[in-house]
């Protein structure tokens, strides 16, 4: 949803506002989808105690919040305060930086 979000908002060469909004509040609602299971398991993790398959795969779909900074979402997440805790708190393991050089990518790529 994200992705549909980020092409119709930021990407597409007519703007279609049907798909910017809809594809906008179908992310904030899984977000806060994601918030809600942060809030109800109370670890800091989406399963259980410790980093699980589930915070593997939803992290890399969340990390990169904003496109563009011109264009960035990054300021609506604030209103996750368990989601940015959980992103961060991820973010700082030491296999995060390893795994995101592999391969060597940029936005020009």
């Amino acid at each position: 949803m994200k992705g549909q979000f980020h092409h119709f908002a930021f990407f597409a060469k007519e703007k279609i506002e049907y798909g910017i909004k809809r594809y906008h509040d179908e992310t904030f609602r899984l977000i806060g989808v994601l918030e809600e299971r942060l809030k109800r398991n109370g670890t800091g993790y989406l399963v259980g105690d410790h980093l699980s398959l589930a915070d593997i795969a939803c992290f890399p779909w969340l990390r990169m919040s904003g496109a563009p900074p011109e264009n960035s979402i990054d300021n609506e997440l604030k209103a996750y305060p368990l989601v940015l805790e959980w992103l961060n708190k991820i973010n700082k393991l030491d296999a995060v930086p390893r795994a995101q050089s592999i391969p060597p990518w940029s936005l020009e790529s």
